[in-house]
């Protein structure tokens, strides 16, 4: 049997996959963390090892061996491991991995499965894939196998090709859930309802309370009004926001003219801190580390929460100082964890539909998320890609004006795309900043075609009234 643990060695920390009755880590997996995981965060390291076990205990109860000794006894062939994906996604969806011991007559529990089962299970079988990929670049080759360069490479390819119709086959299976038929189209928000989420989240002052914010005390509704607004004007990661310490806002010196500016620093922790949550939070790639510019406002908010809401938690030395900014306001006040945020969110969820329930009337608006962290992202890259558009576009204009250059829209977009992707914290290779402007590609088009439809509608009306000047019939034709 196989397990995953978290070990140290004072600095850093990583998951390891071992073998239970060895207490070895398990060679395979090892090998696959040392290259592909190891500087992936944490979370993403403890997942694709989770479903690594399930996985090798699949294999132990069918073939009653360990999945390294099999692949050592049969020559590195993956034919087999391949074929039996579709097994293994059953074997999840009947909870097998749950169980020390193998349960007699149970089989084709796909059906009876729940669609976040199916959608949970097929993410581990996908992190099966990906192990089963690295195994064909690494061993499918002439130094494992006494097979010719150009054979091997059939080979490999044959296998990325069979592991790619699994992918396509777990694809189909969640959209045919209820759960995907159900999902909203966009996981942003629009404008008006982010709008809506900034009023409720407004810190209540003597003077001026405000009656929708859901939290009970100052201190939180000061910290939770930050969060938000990191959230959803600066498009932080979850993760992000909770690693930010008292030395994450800075403030430059003054330019000749004496203005300053304001930044926030997005980054790890330095080495040797010790972070007590379950789930640690970190930076997710190495783009992802950047300096952004903060709002005096936002700047300030910052500064005043730290040094006179915060730090009244620790002045009397009584509770051990971790350093982030967001904390517990119970003691010993630990750093805020995930399940701490998402249930910030979900508060100013019901808020919403409480004070503002037309976002939530689904015979008025398209079906909208729930509100997350994630959508909060969602939200911030389609209005600051909109944002950013139109400025690019603003700037080419009058460049054409002074130069006489005809306006490259491609040039404009690519422009807006790779100043989003910089402050969103994605690589030059990265997907995801069209995944998640998505919104605003697609309004763009939309509105690309309500434009031709006006012009053809103009164009079709000008036609008929060049003809109908000639004709009689204009009368008969303006009255019907």
């Amino acid at each position: 049997m196989h397990s995953v643990k978290q070990v140290s060695n004072g600095k850093h920390s990583h998951w390891v996959m071992f073998d239970t009755e060895t207490c070895m880590p398990t060679l395979y997996p090892t090998m696959y963390y040392m290259s592909e995981l190891a500087t992936r965060a944490s979370e993403t390291q403890k997942k694709a090892l989770y479903s690594l076990t399930y996985f090798y205990k699949f294999w132990e109860r069918k073939y009653g061996m360990s999945f390294c000794h099999y692949l050592q006894r049969n020559n590195y062939d993956l034919a087999e491991p391949i074929v039996e994906l579709d097994n293994y996604f059953e074997f999840l969806c009947s909870n097998q991995h749950l169980h020390d011991n193998s349960i007699d007559g149970i089989v084709h529990y796909l059906d009876s499965a729940s669609d976040s089962a199916k959608k949970t299970n097929a993410n581990r079988v996908r992190a099966g894939i990906r192990f089963l990929k690295y195994l064909s670049r690494t061993y499918a080759t002439v130094k494992y196998l006494d097979m010719s360069v150009s054979d091997c490479k059939k080979l490999r390819l044959q296998y990325e090709q069979d592991l790619g119709y699994i992918s396509k086959r777990l694809n189909l299976i969640e959209k045919n859930s209820k759960s995907s038929s159900r999902k909203p189209p966009y996981q942003s928000i629009p404008k008006a309802m982010r709008k809506a989420i900034m009023v409720i989240s407004i810190p209540s002052t003597p003077s001026k309370p405000n009656s929708r914010n859901p939290f009970s005390t100052t201190y939180l509704q000061i910290r939770n009004d930050l969060l938000v607004r990191l959230y959803f004007y600066y498009g932080l990661r979850a993760a992000e926001v909770l690693l930010l310490d008292g030395r994450s806002y800075k403030m430059s010196s003054p330019d000749p003219s004496g203005a300053v500016n304001y930044m926030l620093v997005v980054t790890n922790r330095e080495e040797g801190v010790i972070d007590k949550r379950t789930r640690k939070p970190a930076i997710k790639t190495g783009h992802s580390h950047r300096i952004l510019s903060l709002s005096k406002r936002d700047y300030l908010h910052l500064k005043g929460f730290t040094e006179q809401y915060r730090c009244q938690h620790f002045s009397d030395g009584v509770h051990h100082d971790h350093g982030y900014i967001f904390t517990s306001s119970v003691a010993p006040f630990n750093p805020l964890s995930y399940e701490a945020v998402r249930d910030i969110f979900h508060a100013l969820d019901s808020t919403l539909t409480k004070h503002f329930p037309m976002f939530r009337d689904t015979t008025l608006y398209i079906d909208l998320p729930k509100l997350t962290p994630k959508v909060a992202r969602h939200t911030w890259a389609y209005e600051h890609l909109d944002y950013l558009y139109k400025s690019e576009h603003r700037k080419a204009v009058d460049m054409a004006v002074s130069t006489g250059q005809i306006l490259n829209n491609k040039e404009i977009m690519s422009n807006a795309i790779n100043t989003l992707r910089s402050q969103g914290g994605w690589s030059e290779n990265s997907k995801m900043p069209m995944r998640y402007a998505r919104r605003f590609f697609d309004e763009q088009g939309n509105f690309r075609n309500l434009e031709r439809i006006e012009a053809d509608s103009a164009d079709i009306q000008r036609s008929f009234k060049a003809q109908l000047d000639t004709e009689e019939t204009e009368g008969i034709f303006y009255e019907f």
